[in-house]
């Protein structure tokens, strides 16, 4: 199971502005979460670049890519 992701500029109207978040939603609770650590990530994700992270409420390990054929960022579970 996969859930969507988005990567939500701080200032939409000020190019210069660098900031911003990581909105996902869990896979594996269901909790929303807006993450200002993984923004820094974004270029490298794009790149085809996947970023490992734990889910801040239930600490499911999560992996976060871009899916080129979809145009989409999405997190899923990592399974061991």
């Amino acid at each position: 199971m996969r859930t969507e992701a988005y990567f939500i500029p701080h200032c939409e109207d000020n190019p210069e502005c660098d900031l911003g978040s990581f909105w996902y939603k869990c896979p594996n609770c269901g909790k929303s979460t807006d993450d200002y650590e993984i923004w820094w990530e974004e270029d490298d994700i794009w790149k085809g670049r996947p970023f490992n992270f734990q889910c801040p409420y239930c600490e499911t390990a999560l992996i976060v890519k871009w899916d080129m054929e979809e145009h989409e960022y999405y997190v899923s579970k990592i399974e061991s």
